[in-house]
């Protein structure tokens, strides 16, 4: 698989997003529900330049659902990963992960500690409820965004390995 842009699309599972270019539209369809509410019913996720931002894709009514799961999910799960652990996905330590991310004040630049930050993760596999066990956040992220779906990352291993010979 090239670089081409429409080639790359089919990565993804697109089917479930409605595109909607009409400035006009009042409405957003929630990924969960499937119910089309009002734009007030969603958070704004994302901060963006120019006083706009992306808007979550999951309303707040089923946000507020699925943090009571993932709260009766945390209750069952298995101790947090001892500081020598690592990622499963990566191969990544905690340390390794953190010595990855800086954060920094948004206006000054400077470095800031964040004494709880969130580096491990509890996957879970989203139709049964299985818990998968701890990763890093990063790769939590990376699978999300695959849609905890082997075919779409087999699709983009293909991809990859095609553009990096």
């Amino acid at each position: 698989m090239g670089r081409n842009t429409l080639e790359q699309l089919t990565l993804f599972n697109l089917e479930d997003h409605e595109i909607k270019y009409d400035d006009s539209v009042e409405t957003h369809k929630c990924r969960k529900c499937k119910k089309d509410k009002p734009l007030t019913e969603f958070h704004q996720q994302t901060v963006l330049r120019n006083n706009t931002s992306i808007l979550a894709t999951k309303c707040r009514s089923c946000e507020r659902e699925d943090g009571r799961y993932l709260r009766e999910l945390h209750k069952k799960a298995p101790p947090l990963p001892s500081d020598d652990y690592k990622c499963p996905c990566c191969d990544k330590t905690l340390e390794e992960i953190n010595n990855h991310t800086v954060v920094v004040d948004r206006d000054t630049y400077k470095p800031v500690l964040r004494k709880y930050e969130k580096r491990w993760a509890l996957d879970h596999n989203h139709i049964t409820g299985e818990i998968r066990g701890w990763i890093c956040s990063p790769c939590n992220v990376s699978l999300g965004a695959f849609g905890d779906d082997p075919d779409r990352l087999r699709r983009a291993i293909k991809y990859l390995e095609g553009n990096n010979e």
